[in-house]
């Protein structure tokens, strides 16, 4: 079996605009890469139509999208602690 990886928004963020430590992070995994619907939204919110749209139509397609349900919501407190190790790697 695959192993996965559900990525957080602020990583993505920090990839798209070109955070060397985000780029190196997130191009050097080998695991599948999930997103949360969660994300999906708050990127949607955030992004105009035309070319921005686009890019970021095609930037999901390379994650698997994972729906957000009450399942989803009690396993989140065993994953943020990874989370705080990740972000502390991009706050040094």
């Amino acid at each position: 079996m695959n192993e996965t990886l559900l990525i957080d928004t602020d990583i993505l963020i920090d990839y798209l605009l070109s955070n060397s430590q985000a780029v190196d992070f997130l191009e050097n995994l080998t695991q599948l890469l999930l997103i949360s619907s969660i994300t999906v939204a708050e990127f949607y919110a955030g992004v105009g139509e035309g070319k921005e749209r686009t890019v970021l139509d095609n930037f999901i397609t390379i994650f698997e999208v994972i729906p957000i349900d009450q399942k989803n919501c009690h396993i989140r407190r065993f994953i943020s602690a990874y989370f705080t190790k990740i972000i502390s790697i991009f706050e040094k």
